[in-house]
């Protein structure tokens, strides 16, 4: 019985860490997704002010 309770055990930690794992491979995703939409916002505005210096 204490060996079919220490399996399951096992089990459960193995499974918790994989869960953890993959979760913080989806906020480090997520995180890196909002650093390149922050940059392309960035570029988006500094081409549109050079764009605009060069109407002037």
């Amino acid at each position: 019985m204490i060996e079919l309770y220490e399996a399951a055990e096992e089990i459960k930690k193995a499974r918790e860490a994989r869960e953890e794992a993959e979760r913080k491979r989806q906020e480090e995703e997520l995180r890196k997704e909002e650093s390149r939409k922050r940059y392309n916002v960035e570029v988006d505005r500094t081409l549109a002010l050079t764009n605009a210096e060069k109407k002037n």
